[in-house]
């Protein structure tokens, strides 16, 4: 005698979250030059403004971010709302002088000579 076929049970598998990262992008050209977009905060060790929106440097005819230190300048420019942890950062820069650059994922007390950042 013929044992029957064993039965197809399917079943399902919690898998880990797959959450999409919200995507903050900035153009710089919702804003008249040399304003600043909502939401972003600067700091520089002068005390002094260290960005402006500007048409003048901009790779594509638009509004881009000027740095309007000098090479003793350290400034900073940076998303203020919270963000993921796992957060992923781009950016297009032109630099024209010998002052560092640098494009930070994650950071804290970003506001101060203090800071804490992971690059």
């Amino acid at each position: 005698m013929a044992r029957p076929a064993p039965r197809f049970r399917p079943r399902l598998d919690c898998l880990e979250a797959r959450e999409v990262p919200a995507v903050i992008a900035e153009a710089f050209e919702q804003v008249r030059a040399p304003s600043l977009p909502a939401g972003w905060s600067q700091w520089s060790n002068t005390g002094a403004d260290g960005y402006v929106t500007t048409r003048i440097t901009s790779a594509d005819k638009g509004n881009s971010l000027a740095s309007t230190g000098t090479t003793g300048t350290e400034s900073r420019f940076w998303y203020a709302d919270p963000v993921q942890a796992d957060t992923t950062v781009s950016a297009r820069l032109l630099s024209d002088s010998p002052a560092p650059e640098l494009v930070i994922a994650r950071g804290r007390s970003l506001g101060s000579k203090t800071k804490v950042v992971m690059a």
